[in-house]
């Protein structure tokens, strides 16, 4: 159902003036936790100029058009950068961990600019070049990309006691049972 809802929405926006050649960028897929919408970049360097975090006006005005549509779902969004394997240069303070991050980051706050919630988005995940789309090819231009993961809602689970709820988040601490 999900990813119905999103491919018609991307049908959409490629169907718009001027955003059918930025819509070659989109790759949409399926996977366990949800939809999986990826921005990759090209030879044309479409989303980034190379080693900089700066996205550049057409990834901005795609994650601009997004971004509403977005708004109007109720699922938390991941986003997550990956780089290719380029490295900086030797003594350089900054890695490629450094530079999807930021990436990611940019993406999100175009995002929340262009009307997505606060809370909506609930991660912000750098790879660096840990997951290539193209493993052959290290520094393929497609493996420069931004994920943006669409979670699938999760069914509602009755409510347990606080004394049989196990906490949520990892770095949550358990609830301490109530003084007798």
């Amino acid at each position: 159902q999900l990813a119905k809802e999103i491919e018609t929405i991307i049908k959409a926006v490629k169907a718009e003036p001027g955003m059918d050649t930025l819509a070659a960028h989109l790759k949409v897929k399926n996977s366990a936790e949800g939809t999986l919408i990826e921005l990759t970049d090209d030879d044309d360097s479409f989303m980034f100029s190379v080693g900089s975090s700066g996205l550049k006006p057409g990834a901005v005005a795609l994650l601009e058009k997004l971004a509403p549509i977005f708004a109007r779902m109720r699922n938390k969004i991941e986003i997550h950068g990956h780089t290719d394997s380029r490295p900086f240069e030797t003594g350089s303070k900054k890695t490629n961990w450094d530079l999807s991050f930021e990436r990611a980051n940019e993406a999100r706050r175009v995002m929340e600019a262009a009307g997505v919630p606060p809370g909506r988005i609930v991660g912000v995940q750098a790879h660096a070049d840990s997951m290539p789309r193209n493993r052959k090819e290290p520094m393929a231009p497609e493996n420069r990309r931004l994920s943006l993961l669409i979670l699938k809602e999760k069914p509602k689970v009755p409510k347990t006691t606080k004394r049989e709820a196990e906490p949520t988040n990892p770095f949550e601490e358990p609830a301490k049972p109530a003084a007798q």
